[in-house]
């Protein structure tokens, strides 16, 4: 949809092949929030881009027939977070701060998504939501880099996005983001996700 044009520009070109669509990303954007979400089952730990980790991410990602590579250089930046059991990981996600390359600044609003968005903000310590963007203020954002969870686990999944709310929350930032291919199972994990 987004590429639509550029692709165009490439369709029918003598000694090129056309390209085709291999597939749609969905890009989640969940609002920080206060309250840390904890699970009895599971414990959300403090990681570090190790060997093992870096180990458990590629043998994740060979499942996608489109799968990164995954380095220690491209692991550079990251806040890294592991859910264990027996001393094995089970679960990671991989947190990037881009807002020092990146920045999306709010140039208008309607003055109702004004008027609310003032509202939110005015009741954010009372609600535990991070506040939102003000006009000529830039989008405060957090990305998910990598979450790779055994067996596309949707409890552990929506677990580790909690606790990368929180984390945005905490920054005061207003979002945390995260891209997924239509056909990646852990999208079931967050269809409506709204809590």
């Amino acid at each position: 949809m987004g590429n639509t044009k550029p692709l165009s520009f490439f369709r029918n070109r003598p000694n090129v092949p056309d390209f085709d669509n291999i597939g749609i990303f969905h890009s989640y954007q969940f609002i920080g929030k206060k309250r840390r979400v904890t699970d009895p089952a599971y414990k959300v730990e403090p990681g570090a881009a190790t060997e093992e980790v870096i180990n458990f991410l590629n043998r994740h990602h060979r499942n996608y027939e489109l799968g990164v590579v995954i380095t220690e250089k491209k692991m550079d930046g990251t806040q890294v977070f592991v859910i264990l059991r027996e001393h094995e990981i089970i679960a990671a996600i991989c947190l990037i701060d881009t807002m020092h390359v990146k920045q999306n600044v709010v140039t208008k609003f309607f003055w109702k998504m004004n008027t609310l968005l003032k509202l939110i903000n005015a009741f954010s310590g009372i609600t535990g939501l991070s506040k939102m963007p003000g006009v000529n203020s830039p989008v405060q954002m957090m990305y998910i880099k990598y979450l790779c969870v055994n067996d596309n686990h949707k409890r552990i999944a929506r677990l580790l996005v909690n606790h990368a709310r929180n984390l945005t929350y905490e920054k005061s930032y207003s979002f945390i983001s995260i891209g997924l291919h239509e056909k990646d199972p852990l999208k079931t994990a967050f269809p409506v996700y709204s809590n």
